[in-house]
């Protein structure tokens, strides 16, 4: 499958000293980071997502469990996006899920550690 056109949400939280110090969110499209953010490390990642998209619109978004919230899903699609986000464990009538597109996350994921 070609990589579709797509804008990977990414939380990653950095370790020091066995406390939570800081979390890295950021946004990469088609191998290019578009937008990092630095915040606490307790602050929920759900609080940043209008800061990390901006204006964006008719991209396929994927992002892992931690974003999988109805007021995002719902946001990406009045945006026109696709939403590829497993469903929370928790989920009584879980999403499906685009395991194709989704594969595409882990090289996306590599901009932001390589």
């Amino acid at each position: 499958m070609p990589m579709p056109e797509l804008l990977r949400v990414l939380s990653r939280q950095r370790r020091r000293d066995a406390a939570l110090d800081s979390k890295v969110n950021g946004c990469a499209t088609k191998q290019k980071i578009v937008r990092v953010i630095l915040a606490p490390g307790q602050r929920n990642d759900c609080s940043l997502v209008e800061a990390m998209l901006g204006p964006i619109g008719g991209v396929t978004v994927i992002a892992n469990k931690a974003f999988d919230i109805d007021l995002f899903r719902n946001d990406l699609a009045a945006r026109g996006c696709t939403a590829v986000i497993p469903s929370k464990d928790n989920r009584r009538h879980p999403k499906k899920l685009n395991k194709a597109a989704y594969r595409w996350r882990h090289g996306v994921e590599n901009v932001f550690s390589g």
